[in-house]
């Protein structure tokens, strides 16, 4: 991945705080022109940081995280065993099982 510039680094900050933006809310919350705004998206888009949702008339964006970038990452455990870690505050919410619990059926 490219080093990202400085628009490109508002933009994304922009839409992790907002979750969903359109490239109008982008060009009215940091007074940028559209060109401008539409060259850092594709950049971002490219570069696996964002998404593209929607038809290109109804089109917004919306940020993707990897498992890695999670802002919370939590160790769970059962009765004093491991059973797993969770990862969330990335738009989602992503539970692994540890490999060695049993799981009861």
């Amino acid at each position: 991945m490219k080093k990202l510039n400085k628009n490109e680094n508002i933009i994304l900050e922009l839409i992790s705080k907002k979750n969903e933006l359109t490239i109008k809310n982008i060009e009215e919350e940091i007074s940028i022109e559209r060109r401008t705004a539409q060259r850092a998206l594709k950049s971002l888009s490219e570069n696996g940081l964002i998404e593209a949702i929607g038809t290109t008339k109804d089109r917004s964006y919306r940020r993707v995280f990897l498992e890695k970038e999670a802002l919370f990452n939590y160790i769970v455990f059962s009765s004093g065993v491991m059973v797993g870690e969770l990862h969330f505050g990335s738009g989602e919410y992503i539970f692994n099982y540890d490999e060695n619990t049993k799981v009861k059926h």
